[in-house]
């Protein structure tokens, strides 16, 4: 259901929940980009936040029913869900007594896998209201950001915006929580009053920094309060972890360093593809503070004096500084971003601005670049990651019309090439022996060789301009199997012999972004031949003739 509601555009494209590939703060990055959108354009924006509430519990099972009519969902899945969401019953327990059961006229199962879909296609309809510049929403929290050209335009435009907003939780049977309401106000210039909004007959008055998912957002942009917090987070982590050793005994230090990456790292540096500058240097004081916190990691890992140098610690508990630590962080987000679909937020904002520059008369495309990367964070880290082509947003496959060993049916690697030496001598199936490789001048390469009865009767060998091992033994396979079917009798089976396992697992389950057409392609190759297809794992450099051939 997450990929339908994807592909056929039934959700707003900023929100997130219970899609794939969609995280909070992928939501925040957008959000960020917006901002910085509108700061480059000389104007002002206003943020207001907003909470459902009761979330799953406020959710109407008719409402919810008609909702997903409207939107065009198949007959048998909607009498499902009505079935799914029919009689439910609840027991309250207070110690070792138990309540009569009673049914549920309203919500929908907490801690079930459908619930955070059905619960976004409830609320669907509230992004589609009109009045905000941008709506965003992951779960229950949405926000609206207005731009214009004085903030008490802005403002003017969020107060019509909340009425809606009210107008339509009445007839839906919705309410907002008016105690989580926030409000703040991004403008290039200082002011000494900033206008409020109206929330029902509460005045919110705008603050100047404000959580929303997780990320602090301040009206400059800067991010130091929301580093600060988390900084302060992970040395609450820090001190409960050293806390439980001293000088004479406690975790060793081999443990110690696994709870700080497993703990520490993620909770210092959440919300890094948010505020990180990209090739711009990250300010000293943002620097010092996440260093002092690593510090106090390294200090938390080893046993160490005051006075031990910093690059001793850093090389002993084998935690890197700081500012390389964040180039490493916002590298693997700049080729996450690389491979996002493209009705990703993210990748929809990233692919306008490319045709912006590349239509760009005056100032010419280069100089256009330039400057939006002078102003904008986020393409300054997707620029961090070479081009590369973007994966298609699949669904999960289920199918087992490909047999593929499975990891618990993997014996050592001796004892698979006995097994391959004697299958080979009984075996009546066509036997595809594929590989790849890499050379020093940064190309890959994949071969193949096919048996039947012991006997060589198609060979072939090719190169792919840019990737991988992984990349050409895929190909690999695909070539192999492609010039077997060549030499296919009728109802003959295949059986494909690959020395990768992470292409065997690959094969067995929803094809990676990496090489996905390849996957892709075996797939289908492996549906429309079903179970005539095995793929085995056949360790390399055991000198089976077949792989020896294929290398």
């Amino acid at each position: 259901m997450s990929h339908l509601a994807i592909k056929h555009k039934i959700l707003h494209p900023n929100q997130a929940g219970a899609l794939p590939q969609r995280s909070a703060t992928d939501i925040a990055a957008a959000l960020t980009h917006d901002v910085e959108q509108a700061r480059r354009r000389k104007k002002v924006a206003t943020l207001v936040t907003m909470d459902v509430e009761g979330a799953f519990d406020a959710i109407l099972r008719n409402r919810l029913i008609l909702q997903l009519r409207r939107q065009g969902w198949p007959t048998f899945l909607i009498r499902w869900l009505a079935i799914y969401l029919t009689r439910r019953l609840a027991k309250v327990r207070f110690e070792d007594a138990i309540a009569e059961a009673l049914e549920l006229l309203c919500g929908i199962p907490q801690g079930s896998p459908l619930s955070p879909i059905l619960y976004l296609l409830a609320t669907a309809a509230l992004y589609e209201l009109p009045g905000a510049t941008q709506r965003y929403g992951y779960a229950d929290d949405t926000a609206m950001l207005f731009i214009g050209d004085t903030l008490e335009e802005t403002t003017t435009q969020a107060n019509a915006a909340i009425a809606a907003m009210e107008e339509w939780g009445r007839r839906e049977g919705f309410a907002f929580d008016v105690k989580k309401t926030e409000v703040i106000h991004f403008a290039s210039q200082r002011r000494n009053t900033l206008p409020p909004i109206q929330h029902q007959d509460q005045t919110i008055k705008p603050k100047p920094a404000m959580r929303w998912l997780g990320v602090w957002f301040d009206a400059r942009l800067n991010f130091t309060i929301h580093i600060m917090k988390w900084a302060q987070k992970a040395k609450s982590v820090i001190y409960h972890l050293r806390s439980m050793s001293n000088t004479i005994r406690g975790i060793s230090a081999a443990a110690a360093r696994k709870a700080a990456w497993a703990v520490v790292m993620p909770t210092l540096f959440y919300g890094v593809d948010v505020w990180f500058p990209g090739s711009e240097r990250v300010p000293k004081g943002h620097l010092g503070i996440i260093q002092k916190t690593l510090t106090a990691a390294c200090r938390m890992i080893l046993p160490s004096w005051k006075t031990t140098p910093k690059t001793t610690l850093w090389k002993e508990a084998g935690i890197p500084p700081a500012e390389l630590l964040l180039q490493q962080i916002a590298s693997r987000n700049a080729n996450r971003w690389a491979r996002l679909d493209v009705h990703h937020p993210l990748t929809r904002r990233l692919l306008q601005h490319e045709h912006e520059i590349q239509h760009a008369t005056y100032p010419d495309p280069a100089t256009a670049r330039r400057t939006a990367m002078r102003h904008i964070r986020l393409i300054r880290n997707a620029a961090l990651a070479p081009a590369a082509e973007r994966p298609r947003l699949i669904p999960q496959r289920f199918s087992s019309a490909i047999w593929t060993e499975s990891k618990e049916r993997r014996p050592t690697k001796e004892r698979q090439a006995e097994r391959i030496r004697s299958w080979s001598q009984i075996q009546t199936r066509l036997v595809v022996y594929s590989d790849g490789s890499k050379t020093e001048q940064d190309t890959a390469g994949f071969g193949y060789a096919v048996y039947r009865r012991q006997q060589l009767i198609a060979q072939g060998c090719g190169q792919i301009s840019k990737g991988e091992v992984f990349n050409a033994e895929i190909r690999g396979a695909v070539e192999g199997l492609r010039a077997t079917l060549a030499h296919q009798r009728p109802k003959e089976g295949i059986t494909v012999y690959i020395d990768n396992t992470s292409i065997i697992n690959c094969i067995g389950t929803t094809a990676p972004p990496s090489s996905q057409i390849a996957f892709r392609t075996f797939q289908k190759t492996g549906d429309a031949h079903p179970n005539m297809i095995r793929v085995r794992w056949c360790p390399g450099h055991t000198k089976i003739e077949g792989n020896k051939l294929a290398n």
